[in-house]
C-alpha cells in the first residue's frame, strides 16, 4: 500500500527504517505523555528486530515528509476490528500531519479492506491525542485504569484511559458534514442554544422515546449522543455496524434526519478543499479579519478577498481545469492568483511553482497550485505582499 496525501507519502514500514523508529522512539521518551503509553525500545539491535515484526504484520504503516519518516501508523486487528496507533516526531507536531495521515488512511482501510469499525486507545489526560481522535470522529465509548510504568519508589503511575469507537455512525456523521462549513449565524434560528463551549440541540427521537444532543464546539467540531428517555443510559446500538431490527432501524433512520436537516440549514458549501487552501482561508481570516466573497454567479465556485479599506482584492482563490494553466491533465486545480511587483515578474515565474497570474493582469499577479508545490510559509509571505501592494 501506498498513499500519497497533500503533504505525505504514506507506505507500508519496511525493515530498513529501524533508524527513523529509533528517532521517533527517543523523541517519545521525552514526551510529558510518554507514562501513559508502553515505550518502544531504543537499543540498536531491539528496535531493528521489533521493526521487521511490525513490518510483517503489513498493518504498520511509515509517513513520510519531504523523503523523512516523521512518523507511524499502525493497526492491531482482533476479530474484524481495527485498534488504531499512531506516533509522530514532536519537529512535527501542531502542523496538521497527523490528521492528514490518519484521514487517509482509515479512508484506505474503509475502502479496500472493508473496514467498518475503528478503535483507539489514549489516556484522557492525553489532551492532543483526544483532540485528534475527535476530529477523526471517534466518540469516547469507555474509561479504564490503566498502568504502564513506576514512579522513583517502585510504585504503578495509574491513570484513566479511554476506548473511543468510530464506526457506521461516525463516518455518516463525517460523510453528511464533508466539504461543508459552519455558519454560526443559522444555528440560533435552528433552535441550538448558546453554551460557554459552543452551541447544544436536544431533539426527542422515536415518538419521545430517545433524546438526541448535538453540540458544535468552538473549533466546529460535531458531537452527537442518543440517551432512553426512560432509563437515562446512553443509546448505542445505532453506532455499531451490523445491527439490525426495526427499533434501531427507526433510531438510525432519524438520527440520520436530523443530522442532515443541520447540514442543510447551518451549513455552507465548503468549496475548496486541499489543506492549503484551507490553510490560506484560515491565514487572511486570522491575520486581516477577512473572508471569502463569491462575487460571480457564472462562477460559484470562485471568491476573492479585498481590503476593507479601499475595497481591492489581494487574493483570488479559484478552481480550473489544470490544462488552462500549461499542463498535460483536465483534472481541476485549486489555485491562488497575488499581486506581485512588475519588476519581479521575470525572476518568479517559472512556469512550475509560479505561474503567469490566471485571468489576471499578467504584469501585476502571479498564480500559485495550492497543491504543496510551494510550501505554505512562503505562501503567507506572499500574501502579506499582495496585501500591501493592494494598499495603493
Amino acid at each position: 500500500m501506498q498513499l500519497k496525501t497533500d503533504r505525505l507519502l504514506i507506505r507500508e514500514l519496511v525493515p530498513d527504517d529501524w533508524r527513523s523508529m529509533q528517532k521517533i522512539a527517543i523523541d517519545f521518551r521525552k514526551s510529558k505523555y510518554a507514562i501513559y503509553d508502553m515505550s518502544l525500545p531504543i537499543e540498536n539491535e531491539k528496535i531493528a528486530v521489533l521493526t521487521q515484526q511490525f513490518a510483517e504484520t503489513q498493518l504498520f504503516y511509515a509517513v513520510l515528509f519531504d523523503n523523512v519518516m516523521i512518523g507511524y501508523i499502525c493497526f492491531h486487528e482482533e476479530r474484524g476490528n481495527y485498534d488504531l496507533g499512531f506516533c509522530f516526531h514532536s519537529d512535527y507536531h501542531g502542523k496538521g500531519y497527523a490528521l492528514e495521515n490518519c484521514s487517509a488512511v482509515m479512508e484506505y482501510m474503509a475502502k479496500e479492506r472493508k473496514v467498518k469499525a475503528f478503535t483507539a486507545g489514549t489516556a484522557l489526560k492525553n489532551k492532543p491525542s483526544c483532540k485528534l481522535l475527535d476530529k477523526l470522529g471517534f466518540t469516547l465509548k469507555e474509561t479504564e485504569l490503566l498502568s504502564f510504568h513506576k514512579n522513583a519508589n517502585g510504585n504503578g503511575i495509574t491513570f484513566e484511559g479511554g476506548i473511543f469507537i468510530k464506526s457506521e455512525s461516525c463516518n455518516m456523521i463525517e460523510e453528511v458534514f464533508k466539504n461543508r462549513k459552519l455558519n454560526r449565524e443559522k444555528l440560533l434560528s435552528f433552535g441550538f442554544e448558546k453554551v460557554n463551549n459552543g452551541y447544544i440541540y436536544h431533539t426527542d427521537l422515536v415518538g419521545g422515546q430517545m433524546k438526541l444532543t448535538v453540540t458544535i464546539d468552538t473549533e466546529g467540531t460535531i458531537h452527537s449522543g442518543v440517551v432512553d428517555n426512560t432509563s437515562g443510559d446512553e443509546y448505542v446500538l445505532h453506532r455499531v455496524a451490523g445491527v439490525a431490527g426495526p427499533f434501531v432501524g427507526q433510531v438510525k433512520t432519524e438520527f440520520e434526519t436530523v443530522l442532515e436537516e443541520i447540514s442543510e440549514t447551518c451549513f455552507d458549501p465548503e468549496k475548496f478543499k486541499s489543506t492549503q487552501s484551507k490553510a490560506v482561508i484560515a491565514y487572511v481570516r486570522d491575520t486581516y479579519g477577512d473572508e471569502l466573497e463569491y462575487l460571480w454567479q457564472k462562477f460559484p465556485d470562485n471568491a476573492v478577498v479585498r481590503r476593507k479599506d479601499n475595497r481591492k482584492w489581494y487574493v483570488a482563490l479559484l478552481t480550473v481545469s489544470r490544462r488552462k494553466l500549461g499542463f498535460d491533465s483536465d483534472e481541476p486545480a485549486e489555485i491562488l492568483d497575488l499581486r506581485i511587483k512588475p519588476e519581479e515578474i521575470e525572476t518568479t515565474v517559472d512556469h512550475i511553482r509560479f505561474l503567469p497570474g490566471y485571468h489576471m493582469n499578467k504584469k501585476h499577479w502571479i498564480t500559485i497550485c495550492l497543491d504543496e508545490t510551494v510550501n505554505i510559509e512562503e505562501i503567507y509571505r506572499r500574501i502579506d505582499q499582495s496585501y500591501n501592494l493592494a494598499q495603493k
